[in-house]
């Protein structure tokens, strides 16, 4: 059954202190628990609150501070502890391994490298040309064709966005030379 695609989460913030008084900078550094509660509510839609806080408090859960970069690893057990959701880890460039497990209507949390494809190329419309570093976005496979919609967490607040549909080549451009790992609900 496909899923259906879920309420966006915006990465941006403004600084601000967590409750327990540490700050945290303006970067965009939530790309990964964004994503997962965006994946989490594709999967059981109203499971998680659909906002950055929310984010946060799963980065917080899989062991994180308010900054730095996360890792898909660490939120994995997270997104168990607390919404009871398992799921699957594929490691590596495997980009058949992501394919092959991402059925038709499903949806996963992949990391990429959004400068392997051009300055104008529709995946690096929300991070910007100067970023290229590594970057967590949430796809969800199409039922029909070899397309995704890919998701970007860094797109702004207060848009109305879902994505923008890319294909299986192009998603493999992202994802390829990553180092990248992959999270899938179980089917």
């Amino acid at each position: 059954m496909p899923y259906p695609l879920p309420v966006f989460i915006s990465e941006r913030e403004h600084a601000h202190d967590w409750p327990n008084g540490q700050h945290d900078d303006a970067k965009w550094e939530d790309c990964v628990p964004c994503s997962m509660v965006m994946l989490v509510n594709a999967h059981k839609p109203g499971t998680a609150p659909a906002t950055h806080t929310e984010a946060e408090a799963l980065r917080k859960v899989a062991g994180y501070g308010p900054i730095g970069g996360t890792s898909i690893e660490r939120h994995i057990p997270a997104v168990k502890r607390r919404y009871g959701i398992e799921l699957r880890l594929s490691s590596g460039d495997d980009f058949a391994d992501l394919w092959a497990h991402l059925g038709k209507g499903q949806g996963a949390v992949i990391i990429g490298k959004p400068a392997n494809l051009p300055a104008d190329h529709v995946i690096r419309k929300w991070v910007g040309t100067a970023f290229t570093g590594l970057h967590a976005v949430l796809v969800m496979r199409r039922v029909s064709g070899a397309q995704v919609r890919y998701i970007d967490p860094s797109a702004p607040r207060g848009i109305n966005y879902s994505g923008t549909v890319v294909t299986k080549a192009e998603l493999r451009r992202f994802y390829v030379g990553s180092g990248a790992t992959t999270s899938i609900h179980k089917v």
